[in-house]
């Protein structure tokens, strides 16, 4: 697997920051039903963080993603998968974005 400090995704594999998958796994604030929409979301979304780094470009990654699969997947509510996603934003483990391509996307701040 290639070294990168960002999750990323690559054809079967995900990479994500194990520091980070700790803090997130600590977390007391987040839901059973959280953690399972972001097990979810590893499988699409890439991260980024700002670089201390002036030169770092972002690389705005933002990712569209489909609420209803997500919810057939874990049988859930559409409307259970929108507060997750919320509550992952407020955790500031996603944000919401856009890039020249996407709008309304996400990614990982990782």
């Amino acid at each position: 697997m290639a070294n990168n400090r960002y999750v990323y995704q690559q054809t079967t594999n995900v990479s994500i920051n194990k520091n980070k998958l700790l803090d997130i796994a600590s977390n007391q604030a987040l839901s059973k039903k959280d953690y399972r929409v972001l097990l979810c979301l590893f499988t699409e979304l890439n991260g980024w963080s700002a670089d201390p780094l002036p030169r770092a470009k972002d690389p705005l990654n933002y990712k569209k993603i489909d609420i209803s699969k997500i919810a057939d997947v874990l049988n859930l509510k559409k409307k259970e998968i929108k507060e997750c996603i919320s509550t992952l934003i407020e955790a500031e483990i996603i944000e919401e974005g856009d890039s020249e391509t996407i709008q309304n996307g996400y990614r990982f701040l990782f």
